[in-house]
């Protein structure tokens, strides 16, 4: 396995949202609260991207159907389907990645 970086820690701020390609993986990353959080980039209502989602009081909401999950555990905060799948994040000099 090897780390592959993602985005650059300087650039990481408050409601950043942003998806990547990354071998084969879309994945989806998100600052809220001084924490950041990585999932897979696709809601696991219906599979829509989470690319143009919304977050509010730490809930990311899907742009599809409104489904919404807490960013902490990726938990639906209502409704009946799956959490978000969680991807590891991993921190290298200046920058956070992924282990592939």
């Amino acid at each position: 396995m090897a780390y592959q970086a993602i985005e650059k820690l300087h650039r990481l701020h408050e409601g950043f949202l942003q998806t990547y390609r990354v071998g084969g993986l879309d994945i989806l990353l998100v600052q809220w609260q001084g924490q950041l959080y990585g999932y897979h980039n696709y809601c696991p209502h219906q599979g829509a991207p989470l690319t143009y989602a919304t977050i509010d009081n730490g809930a990311i909401r899907c742009p599809l159907h409104g489904m919404e999950f807490h960013l902490d555990d990726g938990e639906p905060v209502c409704g009946n389907t799956e959490p978000l799948r969680p991807i590891t994040l991993i921190y290298e000099g200046n920058t956070v990645g992924v282990d592939l």
